[in-house]
């Protein structure tokens, strides 16, 4: 959602007040540096192009949403996400601390931990991790520790 205002600020600066600014500039027939050049390209091409580019981002946006819909097209993505430097940090971490904190509050709640881990698995958002994490309460329910060992090895096969 912050991404979206952001977007909307950038695009409102860009159609409606670059071009009242570029008036000064153009009446002291000043030589302008790139970046000033670049914004003012920017924003005539936004002035003239705006809606064609909002329409083709949003169709893109229809059909991203639409591929993602197939499971193996999402997992794919998912993987993705995960191989890229720092979204994957990102993703890696929002699921780690969602599964940790689910699988702590049942533990405390005296939830059993077979039961526990299933459903932590359930909070996981991302598909790759989610099926590590699922593979893990497999060995844990074949006897292997819930150590992190058997965690590692579980997510080292994705």
């Amino acid at each position: 959602m912050l991404f979206v205002v952001c977007v909307a600020i950038v695009f409102f600066l860009l159609v409606s007040v670059v071009p009242k600014v570029v008036e000064v500039f153009r009446t002291s027939e000043a030589e302008l540096p790139l970046l000033t050049q670049l914004l003012i390209s920017g924003s005539d091409f936004m002035r003239q192009y705006g809606v064609w580019l909002a329409i083709v981002v949003a169709g893109a946006i229809f059909l991203f949403t639409r591929w993602l819909r197939v499971e193996a097209n999402r997992r794919r993505w998912h993987q993705f996400l995960l191989r890229l430097p720092l979204v994957g940090k990102v993703v890696r971490g929002s699921n780690t601390a969602r599964f940790a904190r689910t699988l702590s509050t049942l533990t405390a709640s005296t939830v059993p931990v077979l039961e526990a881990l299933r459903i932590s698995s359930e909070v996981v958002t991302n598909l790759p991790m989610k099926g590590a994490v699922e593979e893990a309460a497999v060995r844990v329910r074949e006897g292997a520790p819930i150590g992190a060992r058997s965690a590692r090895a579980a997510c080292s096969r994705r």
